[in-house]
């Protein structure tokens, strides 16, 4: 990535209280099916920082999704 460039992630995101049982049901299922997880919003700022990036926006939609945006 340049120094101007923006990763975009569109992602759920479970509140910093923990998922709720329907929110562990889907991440049990994601972790099985395909090896991913949910993030709590601290969770994807350390993942990001990890790979040199930081979460410069969040933006929450009417569902549960969230649009991140990253910057290096």
């Amino acid at each position: 990535m340049s120094s101007t460039s923006k990763l975009v992630l569109v992602e759920y995101v479970v509140g910093e209280q923990g998922p709720t049982e329907r929110e562990a049901r889907e991440d049990l299922f994601m972790l099985v099916v395909t090896g991913g997880r949910e993030r709590t919003v601290e969770q994807f700022r350390t993942l990001l920082s990890k790979a040199g990036l930081q979460l410069s926006r969040m933006v929450p939609t009417q569902g549960r999704r969230s649009v991140m945006e990253a910057i290096p």
